[in-house]
C-alpha cells in the first residue's frame, strides 16, 4: 500500500508541475515520514549518500567532455583517425572505432569517451544519406570494443 500512496504522490506531483527530480525527493521523503522514519535520520542519509567518489565524477567527466569539445581536441583526434584510416571503404565506422580508441587511451573513463564522441561524430557526419540513429549504433559499438 506504501508503494502505491508513494507512485501516486510523485504522480500528482509531475502533473502540479514540479521537476521530476524534486517530485522524487518529496515523494520519497513523504513516504519516509508516513513510514516512521524521523526527519534527521533522512536527512543525514540523503547527505551521506552524496559523499562517494563515483557520484562526484559524473558531472566532472561531462564537464572534462565539454572542454575537449569547445577546445577543439576532439575534432583534431578525429581528423587525425580520419587521415590515418579514413580512405578505407566504410571507412566513417573505422575513424570512429579509432578514435574511440584514441579517447580511452586518454581519459580511461567510458562515461567522458561517449560525451565527446557523440558530439563530435554527431557534427562530422552531414551527409543526408547518413543516419543518425547508425552512428549512434557505431559510437556505441566502438566504446564496447
Amino acid at each position: 500500500m506504501g508503494v502505491v500512496i508513494l507512485l501516486l504522490f510523485w504522480i500528482i506531483l509531475i502533473v502540479v508541475g514540479f521537476p521530476i527530480g524534486i517530485s522524487l525527493i518529496l515523494s520519497c521523503v513523504s513516504y519516509l515520514l508516513i513510514a516512521g522514519y524521523g526527519i534527521n535520520s533522512i536527512v543525514v542519509q540523503m547527505f551521506a549518500s552524496l559523499n562517494s567518489f563515483p557520484i562526484l565524477a559524473v558531472p566532472l567527466f561531462i564537464f572534462a567532455a565539454n572542454l575537449m569539445n569547445r577546445t577543439g581536441l576532439t575534432n583534431t583526434l578525429f581528423y587525425f583517425a580520419k587521415s590515418l584510416i579514413g580512405h578505407v571503404p566504410g571507412g566513417l565506422g573505422h575513424v570512429n572505432i579509432l578514435a574511440s580508441i584514441f579517447f580511452s587511451g586518454m581519459s580511461g573513463s567510458l562515461l567522458l569517451t561517449l560525451s565527446t564522441k557523440k558530439a563530435t561524430t554527431a557534427s562530422t557526419i552531414n551527409k543526408p544519406t547518413s543516419s543518425y540513429t547508425i552512428s549512434s549504433l557505431n559510437i556505441r559499438t566502438a566504446i564496447n570494443c
